[in-house]
């Protein structure tokens, strides 16, 4: 089994490099939640909640709406907790 490359100058990045990642990625799902909520005309927040009652079905484009807005919720979540 060949190593997987790259992984080595992720664990030793410099603390300040990941803080920048994370702030990217996260702008970049905040970006593509925007986007989503505008088409559907529903915020991040009550998407759950509209597929329970059978406002939206869940196609492969919520489906991916979902994940981002979860790892963005827990970006967030993190930062959150860091700051206290």
């Amino acid at each position: 089994m060949r190593p997987v490359q790259g992984v080595a100058s992720v664990v030793t990045r410099d603390p300040a490099d990941l803080q920048q990642s994370a702030d990217s990625l996260e702008a970049r799902l905040r970006a593509q939640l925007s986007v989503l909520e505008a088409r559907y005309e529903l915020p991040s927040a009550e998407l759950d909640d509209a597929l329970a009652r059978g406002d939206i079905r869940e196609t492969a484009e919520v489906a991916a709406w979902i994940v981002a807005f979860r790892t963005w919720q827990g970006l967030v979540d993190e930062r959150q907790t860091r700051a206290q």
